[in-house]
């Protein structure tokens, strides 16, 4: 139809700018004269995903999650197209932007997509999965995603602590005490995550050491807990 193609350009030249949102915008005016289930929702999806991560950096963690949303919903428009890996990336952000304001049941399901799309998940996928399953009482499945991790031959701070939770749920104690302690040979990688925090995983660790009875380490666990993580004025 007339006008479309130099609005597809336009929107195009835009992004390249860095002026997202008046890319989106251009990008919705096509699509109001393309055809159904035209390939513009996958560029659509693209840039409000660009805009998602702009919210992230502002730390405007709602923001980024509604965007997030959006962007898999026009990816989602674009039928069988859409399906793939680059989609089941997609949903894994929006799994980890859900994580963030605690919303676990969305979590689940944007894992669970996530994986499902993506023939070789990552461990970050994978990982957001197994914490999501755990979270609702999935433990058996829960290891099963752990399991996959083994195959990957990935170890990090975030997958030990969900090792250790793992564990703890299984009532393995010591096992759970020996991945916490793992992770401080670790560098604490992707810090950035809600999850991934030195005084939690000591908290955790605390509290496994009360329950084993062992009660003077506990206390100076508790006590370094208090150090990594003091009281705000």
């Amino acid at each position: 139809k007339r006008g479309l193609a130099p609005r597809v350009f336009l929107a195009m030249a835009l992004a390249n700018q860095e002026k997202v949102d008046e890319a989106i915008r251009t990008v919705r005016g096509a699509i109001a004269l393309a055809e159904e289930g035209s390939g513009l929702h996958l560029q659509l999806g693209s840039l409000l995903q660009r805009r998602a991560q702009a919210y992230v950096k502002a730390e405007m963690h709602q923001s980024a999650y509604d965007t997030q949303k959006e962007a898999v919903e026009e990816w989602e428009k674009a039928g069988p197209a859409a399906e793939g890996p680059a989609l089941g990336t997609l949903y894994h952000y929006l799994a980890v932007y859900a994580q963030t304001l605690n919303q676990w049941g969305e979590v689940l399901h944007a894992a669970e997509r996530a994986v499902e799309l993506h023939p070789e998940p990552g461990p970050g996928t994978l990982e957001t999965l197994a914490m999501a399953q755990l979270a609702h009482g999935k433990i058996d499945e829960a290891e099963a995603a752990l399991a996959k991790l083994d195959a990957q031959e990935h170890v990090c701070p975030r997958s030990l602590s969900i090792r250790a939770c793992t564990a703890c749920l299984r009532g393995r104690l010591e096992e759970a005490l020996h991945h916490l302690h793992g992770i401080e040979k670790l560098p604490l990688e992707h810090a950035d995550l809600p999850d991934v925090n030195l005084a939690h995983f000591k908290m955790l660790g605390a509290c496994i050491l009360d329950a084993l009875g062992r009660y003077e380490d506990a206390a100076d666990e508790y006590e370094e807990c208090c150090r990594l993580a003091p009281e705000k004025p």
